[in-house]
């Protein structure tokens, strides 16, 4: 499983995204009540390759509104404009709780484990 990311979603239709190994940006508009339509992209340039990363896909809230699921897809574009991959991206979230100080030492349940990609690589 990929890093889990943080996304500020703003009324205008902005979308901002960090992760441990990315920060994106993007744009969203509202299909109906519940869905969202959204693209979001973010760039790399590392020792392997250079390019762009896009995700698109209808969001859809579920009834309680602190959650949604996405058939998203994804395509990698290479930095001389050449498709490099494409296919699904399913993706799903929470939103954070707000909560108070009383709560210091606790996890958030919202931020699913994973694998660091630096402790996957170690011997």
């Amino acid at each position: 499983m990929d890093s889990p990311e943080i996304a500020i979603v703003t009324p205008d239709g902005q979308v901002a995204g960090l992760g441990a190994n990315r920060v994106a940006g993007g744009t969203w508009e509202a299909v109906d009540d519940r869905t969202a339509m959204l693209t979001l992209a973010t760039v790399f340039d590392n020792a392997a390759s250079a390019g762009y990363v896009v995700v698109r896909g209808p969001h859809e809230v579920d009834t309680t509104g602190d959650a949604w699921t996405c058939a998203c897809t994804f395509t990698v574009v290479g930095a001389d404009g050449t498709v490099l991959d494409s296919g699904d991206a399913p993706a799903s979230a929470r939103r954070l709780p707000l909560q108070g100080p009383d709560l210091v030492g606790t996890a958030l349940s919202e931020v699913p484990v994973w694998t660091s990609v630096a402790a996957a690589a170690a011997p």
